[in-house]
């Protein structure tokens, strides 16, 4: 089992269902929203992006953090969430040890990501969700990235192969990767599924863009029985 088997087989029991309802009453279906992954996950590819490289997200809580988290798995690679939080320099080591080379960054987060320093020697593409205007000039456009590429089927993985390397608060000490594989966030989010009793017709909200682990887990378990839709609410 790896992850994009969960949105595979939503994708294909309600494909016209909702992937995601935003605070507006606007929503993304499963065909669309699956089709947005395959062509990110075809643009990651195109930057140099092979299977088991890390890429990092800097970014507030949305779809479009989902879809980045979701296009990383999808192209075989390992997801880093970076929490918005931290300075541009424990930002800098947390990149560092886990070796990101592509990040994704919103526009919220991008005046941050300049800071980063020492700017890590991996680092070598950021693609901007939000507008590229005030961007530099080795930065790519998230919607162009999806625009100028074709779907491409997902990356075939070991159940056992790493999926997310979440970093740890560094209260007492640096920050420390934790090393999650696609069984570990798979059988989370089945536990949830079936310690909350969830239904189809629930709607699940997420709240947690500084708990990228629980987010996930709950974001996976609506996706687990492919019928329900996901609130993504900015925080």
């Amino acid at each position: 089992m790896q992850l994009t088997h969960c949105l595979k087989r939503a994708l294909s029991i309600n494909p016209n269902g909702p992937i995601c309802v935003r605070a507006d009453g606007t929503q993304r279906s499963y065909r669309e929203g699956v089709d947005r992954i395959s062509r990110l996950a075809a643009g990651l590819q195109s930057l140099g992006v092979k299977q088991g490289e890390r890429v990092g997200i800097l970014s507030l809580n949305s779809e479009f953090y989902f879809e980045s988290t979701m296009a990383a798995v999808w192209a075989g690679a390992v997801y880093v969430p970076l929490n918005w939080r931290l300075t541009p320099r424990e930002l800098a080591f947390v990149m560092n040890d886990a070796g990101v080379s592509v990040m994704f960054v919103d526009s919220a987060n991008y005046t941050l990501s300049q800071k980063i320093k020492p700017r890590p020697s991996q680092w070598v593409k950021t693609i901007l969700i939000g507008d590229k205007a005030a961007a530099g000039n080795n930065v790519v456009e998230y919607e162009e990235l999806i625009r100028s590429s074709q779907p491409v089927q997902c990356t075939e993985c070991n159940s056992q192969d790493l999926v997310s390397l979440n970093f740890t608060a560094g209260t007492t000490s640096r920050s420390k990767g934790v090393m999650l594989s696609h069984d570990n966030m798979f059988f989370n989010a089945v536990n949830t599924l079936a310690g909350l009793g969830m239904t189809s017709e629930v709607a699940v909200s997420s709240f947690w863009p500084n708990v990228p682990s629980r987010r996930r887990c709950v974001q996976l378990t609506a996706d687990a029985s492919g019928r329900r839709p996901r609130l993504c609410t900015t925080l």
